[in-house]
């Protein structure tokens, strides 16, 4: 069973500056960058409707930030990971911190040529030293 800690202090890892100049530059990605994403017609148009510039041909789709920001305003500020047993359910509210290493990552990212690769046992010790 795992046990919540409730703690008191809260841990600012950045500046607030820093939080909002990050989330400055995530929406300029979002809106001009834009992502990759093989969708059927009917996704497409679902994503059109929905206020996203939809490259057809590229499948490239790029979120305006006032798209973004509206969606940020409708999402919940918490909400439960359930497990097959209550007793192990996660509540994710911005309060509660939770470590896992599953171990179940299929593939990694090799730091010396930037190619994607599987995983091997080695990746995971390296994981769970940074963990």
């Amino acid at each position: 069973m795992i046990e919540a800690v409730n703690y008191t202090t809260r841990l600012e890892l950045l500046p607030e500056k820093s939080v909002r100049d990050i989330h400055a530059a995530s929406l300029w990605i979002l809106e001009n960058t834009g992502l990759i994403m093989p969708l059927s017609r009917e996704r497409r148009d679902q994503a059109s409707d929905l206020g996203l510039d939809v490259d057809r041909e590229t499948n490239r789709i790029h979120f305006p930030a006032q798209v973004v920001e509206a969606a940020m305003t409708r999402a919940p500020t918490s909400y439960t990971l359930c497990a097959r047993d209550p007793d192990n359910d996660l509540l994710l509210d911005g309060k509660h911190g939770y470590l896992s290493l599953d171990g179940s990552g299929t593939q990694a990212l090799d730091l010396e040529t930037g190619e994607a690769r599987n995983s091997t046992k080695a990746d995971l010790e390296a994981a769970a030293r940074v963990a």
